[in-house]
């Protein structure tokens, strides 16, 4: 694997850590987005091009990944916040 890289839990693809978006599950159980990738903590990455949440709400992907419980609210949470980070890329590439 090369270095910076990290592998999508929806979709599988290899990508830069830069260009993904970080789960974490803290020492206390608690389950946070990590957009600044600081946050201490067993961490699972979706890359930005995964907006369509619904394919692994069903497989359990994010509770499977961080070994442990996620609501389904949360799922909800990441979708949003995915969207909302994708349209910013698209508007930074733009200019």
């Amino acid at each position: 694997m090369l270095k910076g890289y990290r592998k999508c839990i929806c979709c599988g693809s290899f990508l830069p850590k830069e260009q993904m978006l970080r789960l974490a599950r803290t020492k206390a159980g608690e389950v946070l987005i990590d957009i600044n990738n600081k946050i201490y903590g067993r961490g699972s990455y979706i890359c930005f091009s995964c907006n369509d949440i619904s394919k692994f709400k069903k497989r359990n992907v994010i509770s499977k990944s961080l070994k442990t419980n996620v609501d389904i609210k949360f799922y909800n949470e990441i979708e949003e916040c995915l969207k909302n980070l994708s349209i910013k890329i698209k508007e930074v590439s733009a200019d």
